[in-house]
């Protein structure tokens, strides 16, 4: 976490386990990307299916899962509209979807779902 302008960062998650993470933020797992809405808006999403939201900057964090089905394995995208209008990409057993959320990513809809298409 940087409140300098990325003059300076701060760890905001142990060493151990998730559960000992005094910010909620799990220090394991593949972080595919970061997108802040404003100063204190923010989301992380691990390629898992894992949201993790801030409404402090980045000093506090709550998970969310995406809805595991077996179309969302992998969380490709992830676009904070506000800070309760979310919307994924999630990709899995040959599947690509869209999915939202209305409700801060305390629940989750399918919008639209896409075959995998294998051209020759």
């Amino acid at each position: 976490m940087s409140d300098d302008g990325a003059g300076s960062w701060t760890a905001v998650f142990g060493d151990g386990p998730c559960d000992g993470s005094p910010s909620g933020l799990c220090p394991v797992g593949y972080v595919a990307a970061m997108t802040f809405d404003d100063e204190d808006n923010g989301i992380i999403w691990h390629a898992d299916s894992t949201v993790y939201m801030t409404k402090s900057g980045g000093a506090r964090w709550k998970s969310r899962r995406i809805a595991r089905s077996r179309h969302s394995l992998l969380v490709k995208s992830v676009q904070q509209r506000s800070s309760e209008d979310i919307v994924a990409i999630t990709s899995g057993y040959g599947i690509t979807q869209l999915v939202r959320s209305k409700v801060g990513g305390r629940g989750w809809d399918v919008v639209r779902k896409w075959p995998w298409r294998i051209s020759d």
